[in-house]
């Protein structure tokens, strides 16, 4: 029997396929109040009110992710925390670039699967 988890989370994907593949895998985790876009700026009010504790979004995609956008999450609500979603390749520059952000950690998208429970379980 799953045990539900109550962090409201939200997915910041454009990829659709990913999204859905990230969106059912919390799902079947046991988060039930996981909220998925392609964009960040359909949701800037809820993130504004503090209505998610953790936002997943993808670092690299224009208007959905990147440092900007995990400076604006920490500036619009200090207490979400943001796990930005990266390529392997691309991993020692976000660190650098985003290390002066507080709340702000990484997850390796193709490995995803391994290390978002544990993210999840460990920054919320």
């Amino acid at each position: 029997m799953k045990t539900a988890k109550s962090h409201p989370i939200l997915i910041i994907e454009p990829n659709a396929p990913f999204r859905e593949e990230l969106y059912n895998f919390l799902l079947a985790a046991g988060y039930e109040q996981v909220t998925a876009t392609d964009s960040l700026t359909t949701v800037l009010e809820s993130i504004r009110h503090a209505a998610y504790d953790v936002i997943l979004a993808a670092a690299a995609a224009p208007g959905a992710g990147g440092l900007q956008v995990a400076q604006d999450i920490a500036a619009l609500s200090p207490t979400t925390k943001t796990i930005l979603m990266i390529n392997a390749e691309d991993q020692d520059a976000w660190q650098q670039r985003a290390a002066h952000i507080v709340g702000v950690h990484f997850l390796l998208k193709m490995h995803f699967a391994h290390n978002v429970l544990y993210l999840l379980a460990n920054c919320a």
